[in-house]
């Protein structure tokens, strides 16, 4: 469409989505002439004295880089990220008109694909999906989200997969994608402003709780549009920020053969969803295939630059210690990654109601290990696996605050037969504030030997967090 020989961007809903994976729903919509302005503007390619490559790009809204990527061509490597100019300083009309619509009250997210369409406008032309989900305000690595170095380091989140060899000694080999629920932010930590995150901290857990707004890219991490104080609010009361991630479309072709035509294997969502042509109309099917005969490289030619292009304009502040605290209260990547390789990310709740009843003490515990009802045990079947399971269990719990554990942790404390299991235990139980805990961490404490091996964590109990 042309409005007085100017094109205005078309917004064209392709599916509504429901609850799939971690997107609680979402719409699919493409988008014809868009003006470019939010965008990622590859600059070129770095090469490393070890011989790895990096493409270097850029997230630009308007003529102001927000952030700078340094991806590698290895799916397993992560990529280095830094801070650009905060957003506060690139002129956007359409973000100031949109941010009075995202501050009211959630109604769905085929109501927000209007609301938010002067800024959806701003991408390039291409099919997105726009997903309400939970994500976590943290960098997937135990930091604060807004605690940021501007500088350009690696983030284990931001990886297309996530390899892991081994954990507690158990031989995994294996891997997968790091879901898209950790965020980067682009706006300087110097704006922010405690009155209104203690204002959102009144309404974060509400259902319909304003959204933040994020684009993801860098993988696992997304990069925070608007909503840095309404994630730090979220922080503070240890809930996940409820957000609306902007998700660019992936498509997946392979061969079958040197000269064979490439043929069409699934439509990607970064790590969040992805649909196989079982799962797509015929019709959709169709605008797939033209598209991809119609693609180009969005990117542009490469060319060799410097790893320090772009100055950093991003503000820092010393942040107080509650914010700083607020990170362990989420999962890192690489839980998430073990709870799928573990099959905890599916069965969790089966699982806890099953300890709950079962695994009470010593006995029980042992059943379950030599039974391993769950499957947690490697190809060696070695029962290391199980105390991993376990682990990571305890582990989930504890950022899910589910209480259905309780008699579980405490065996495993009393049996002590692992470690990390034992301490992943005495986690979970930190907050439960009671005088059987109690006695418990009090026996810790008291003895030499245990108390040289878990007496950092057991100190922790008498911190004042209640449950």
């Amino acid at each position: 469409m042309n409005v007085f020989g100017k094109r205005v961007p078309e917004i064209k809903k392709i599916r509504t989505l429901e609850k799939t994976g971690i997107v609680k729903s979402g719409v699919i919509f493409s988008l014809k002439n868009g003006r470019g302005r939010l965008r990622v503007k590859r600059t070129g390619t770095v090469e490393t004295e070890d011989y790895d490559r990096y493409m270097v790009s850029q997230l630009m809204l308007g003529d102001k880089p927000l952030t700078e990527i340094e991806r590698p061509y290895s799916p397993t490597c992560e990529s280095l990220l830094g801070a650009g100019y905060g957003i506060e300083q690139a002129e956007c009309g359409e973000l100031r008109e949109i941010c009075d619509r995202v501050n009211n009250e959630f109604v769905s997210a085929d109501n927000s694909l209007e609301t938010l369409a002067p800024l959806l406008g701003l991408l390039e032309d291409g099919v997105y999906l726009l997903a309400d989900t939970d994500c976590f305000p943290t960098d997937g690595q135990g930091g604060f989200f807004w605690d940021i170095e501007p500088k350009k380091k690696f983030y284990d989140a931001a990886v297309s997969w996530m390899y892991i060899g081994s954990e507690d000694g158990v031989d995994l080999f294996s891997g997968d994608v790091v879901p898209p629920l950790y965020l980067y932010p682009t706006q300087s930590a110097a704006m922010m402003d405690s009155e209104r995150v203690e204002y959102y901290r009144g309404i974060i857990g509400q259902e319909n709780a304003p959204r933040a707004l994020a684009l993801n890219y860098a993988d696992g991490l997304s990069f925070l549009i608007d909503g840095h104080h309404k994630a730090a609010a979220a922080a503070l009361e240890g809930k996940p920020v409820k957000c609306l991630l902007i998700i660019p479309e992936t498509l997946e072709f392979i061969k079958s053969g040197a000269t064979a035509d490439r043929t069409f294997k699934r439509q990607i969502f970064g790590g969040a969803v992805q649909f196989t042509r079982e799962q797509i109309s015929t019709a959709e099917f169709e605008g797939i295939i033209k598209r991809f005969g119609k693609k180009e490289n969005v990117f542009g030619q490469s060319s060799p630059c410097t790893a320090d292009e772009i100055p950093c304009r991003f503000e820092q502040r010393e942040w107080e210690k509650e914010f700083l605290a607020c990170a362990e209260n989420y999962p890192n990547a690489r839980q998430l990654v073990l709870e799928k390789l573990f099959g905890i990310a599916d069965d969790y709740d089966e699982l806890a109601v099953y300890l709950e009843k079962f695994v009470t003490d010593k006995a029980g515990l042992d059943n379950f290990i030599l039974k391993d009802p769950f499957g947690m045990k490697n190809a060696e079947h070695k029962p290391e696996a199980v105390y991993t399971g376990l682990k990571l269990t305890f582990n989930k719990g504890a950022y899910k605050k589910d209480r259905r554990l309780r008699y579980t942790a405490i065996a495993a404390v009393k049996a002590d037969i692992d470690y990390a299991l034992t301490n992943a235990a005495l986690r979970y139980l930190l907050p439960i504030k009671d005088d059987e805990v109690e006695a418990l961490f009090i026996g810790i404490i008291s003895d030499n030997d245990k108390y040289e091996r878990y007496g950092q964590t057991a100190v922790d109990f008498w911190e004042d967090k209640t449950d």
